[in-house]
Order: C-alpha cells, then structure tokens, then sequence
C-alpha cells in the first residue's frame, strides 16, 4: 500500500489567497471586467499563521466610472479607486513587495519538485515551458485541480 499521498508535511510552503473585486453591473457586464480591487494575503502551509497581506485598490481605465450596482455589490466606491495605480502598475508594486517575502519564483518551483529549467529564464517560450512542467507535475500529485472561477 502506498502511503505516499497520507504524508505530513505540506506540498507547498505558502498559500496565496487571492479575491479580487471587479467592474460589474447588473444589467451588462462590462466589457473588459476590471480589476478594482486586489488583495492577497500569505499563508504558511506549516502554520497556517498569515505572513503577509497585499491590498491594493485600482483604478479601471476601460470604465473609469463604477456603476452603483458595483459599489453596493462590493462597497467600494468611486474616491476609493479614483487616483489609485492602474492594473499594470499594481502588478508591478504587488511583485516587487511579494517579491521581498519569498524570492522563489518559477526556478525555485522547478527545483522544489526536482525538476530542471528548459531553455533560457525570461524568455516567454522558455518560460510557458517551464511553468506547464510545474503544472503537469503539480496535477499528478493533485489530479484534483479545480476552477475557482469563470471567465
């Protein structure tokens, strides 16, 4: 009997919990949906203590105006998104200050399920490469993956 999937010790060292907030209305759904709201916190698989929080609000730029059915829907109002970052800028800021948490990155998860980087890092094959390798290691451990949302 293989006892190999009962192990004590977590696959992973941190869980990222993300739930963003978007552009929404409710009569048509905007077109793009925006991000409006991003936060993330960090979570230690061994302690399962938060680390780290990251919450940015941003503001959208293909509908600047928030409909009122996406501030009662959400509560996030117009002055809170009107000024902010954009979602490019947010990305940016959001690496940067994970980034300081844990500089593990795409190489670092190649080398914790013994797996080698293809090609050259920072190239965008290379990299798809590399991170469908990370994924189809990850569902053969876990075949189980499931959608947390539609798009």
């Amino acid at each position: 009997m293989d006892n190999s999937s009962c192990s004590s010790s977590p696959v992973f060292d941190y869980y990222l919990v993300l739930d963003f907030e978007a552009t929404c209305d409710d009569k048509n759904k905007p077109k793009p949906q925006e991000i409006i709201e991003f936060p993330v916190t960090k979570v230690n698989s061994r302690t399962l203590q938060t680390e780290a929080e990251f919450h940015q609000y941003v503001c959208p730029t293909a509908h600047p105006k928030l409909t009122t059915f996406c501030t009662d829907l959400t509560g996030i109002t117009q002055d809170m998104v009107e000024g902010k970052p954009d979602l490019q800028t947010t990305l940016q800021v959001y690496s940067d200050v994970m980034g300081k948490q844990s500089k593990i990155g795409m190489p670092g998860m190649l080398h914790g399920l013994g797996l080698e980087l293809v090609g050259r890092h920072h190239s965008g094959i290379d990299d798809a490469r590399n991170i469908t390798k990370i994924l189809v290691a990850l569902a053969r451990k876990h075949p189980n993956i499931s959608a947390t949302g539609k798009m």
